[in-house]
C-alpha cells in the first residue's frame, strides 16, 4: 500500500493539471492538436489557451515570440 501511494502521488505531482495551477497554459489549435513552437503559428491561426481554471480563445497577431520570456505574442 505504501508503494502504491507513493506512485499515485509522483503521478499526481507530475499530472499537467499541477502544471497549469502553476501558471502554465496547454496551447493547442482550432482542432485541438497541440503546439509546441510559437515559429510554427501563422498569423491569422485560432488557438485554444487551456488553464487551470478554464479555456480561453485566441487568434494568433503574427507578432514574434519573446525569446528571453519563451511567451507568444498574440
Amino acid at each position: 500500500r505504501a508503494r502504491l501511494a507513493g506512485a499515485s502521488s509522483g503521478l499526481e505531482a507530475l499530472s499537467y493539471a499541477r502544471v497549469l495551477e502553476r501558471g502554465f497554459a496547454l496551447i493547442s489549435d482550432a482542432d485541438g492538436h497541440p503546439l509546441t513552437s510559437a515559429k510554427a503559428i501563422a498569423p491569422g491561426t485560432r488557438l485554444r489557451l487551456r488553464m487551470a481554471d478554464g479555456e480561453v480563445r485566441a487568434t494568433a497577431d503574427g507578432g514574434r515570440p519573446a525569446s528571453r520570456q519563451g511567451s507568444l505574442a498574440l
